[in-house]
């Protein structure tokens, strides 16, 4: 069960940050890919190889958007149409998005932790867009393992989610926190 919520609260993190900023990359990465029902998509595959990798772990739904016959949009199901994988765009036949769903929670607690973090990040970019170094990291401790997530801002500023889960979950329970740094860079 906590490890549900602590999996939750940690894609709700990473949604919200990813829908309201821009994050660069410190290194160039090589063409990217997500994959879906177990078959890999790239932005500018061209739509025909696309339709024929959904074919094989998918079912879709949708069509050509009638304001703009260039542009087609579907959502992803898994083969049975019991949950959605995700979706994909196209214009002028070649992908131009893709999109994973991931986890989903109306847990109110996972709520307020999401609301929690786009506070704290949404006071560090006025326009909704800035520019932040993403930095991840793990540590091991005598009786815990934490992972770290942190947003950093060009002012010295940052915003840093710990995961922690104890070794010994009778003990003690796993926790998420929020923390805010100022330093000199």
């Amino acid at each position: 069960m906590r490890k549900q919520l602590l999996s939750r609260c940690l894609f709700a993190f990473v949604s919200c940050a990813l829908c309201f900023f821009a994050v660069s990359s410190v290194a160039q990465q090589p063409s990217e890919k997500i994959i879906i029902g177990g078959e890999s998509f790239t932005a500018g595959m061209a739509q025909p190889e696309a339709m024929k990798e959904l074919e094989k772990c998918c079912s879709v739904t949708g069509g050509t958007d009638p304001r703009d016959t260039r542009a087609k949009s579907f959502f992803i199901w898994n083969k049975g149409r019991t949950e959605i994988l995700g979706g994909i765009w196209f214009r002028n036949a070649e992908v131009e998005r893709v999109q994973r769903d991931g986890a989903f929670s109306q847990d109110p607690a996972v709520v307020s932790f999401a609301l929690s973090l786009y506070r704290e990040l949404s006071q560090r970019a006025q326009s909704g867009v800035t520019t932040v170094i993403l930095q991840m990291g793990t540590s091991e401790a005598t009786n815990a393992s934490s992972k770290v997530i942190t947003f950093m801002f060009r002012d010295g500023q940052s915003i840093q989610m710990e995961i922690v889960a104890p070794d010994d979950s009778q003990k003690s329970r796993n926790q998420v926190g929020l923390k805010e740094i100022l330093e000199k860079r």
